[in-house]
């Protein structure tokens, strides 16, 4: 399993996910992790765009199965190791929305403050 990936708030979810499984006791395979420098440009590059032409992270792949995008990535990992992160009874559809609602609208917002407050210089009026 292979993670591409950068220090931002969809990339840390994904970490998180992983972590939480790890610690419901499931044996994960073993993940080789690439960081992918955003300031550099790097999810520009041919190499990302193979695997996600949005140019966008996180990116998992699992064998011949590549996931793109934070909320699709979650779903799948809890899915392929069920936990009970994820429960399998008709609660998940109470879960499921509410991580889509996260990935709609409250990332977005903490995307852009991270934005605004790292990468951006201040401006002289």
């Amino acid at each position: 399993m292979e993670l591409w990936t950068a220090p931002t708030p969809n990339g840390w979810k994904v970490n998180i996910m992983l972590e939480e499984l790890v610690e419901a006791g499931v044996d994960l395979p073993e993940i080789k992790i690439t960081t992918i420098n955003l300031q550099k440009g790097e999810q520009f590059g041919e190499d990302f765009i193979k695997h996600n032409p949005n140019q966008k992270i996180p990116v998992l792949i699992d064998g011949e199965t590549i996931i793109m995008e934070s909320g699709a990535i979650l779903q799948y990992l809890a899915e392929k190791y069920p936990t009970n992160l994820l429960p399998d009874d008709q609660t998940k559809w109470q879960v499921l929305p509410w991580l889509y609602w996260q990935v709609a609208n409250l990332g977005p917002v903490f995307g852009n403050k991270l934005s605004y407050t790292r990468y951006m210089d201040d401006i002289d009026e």
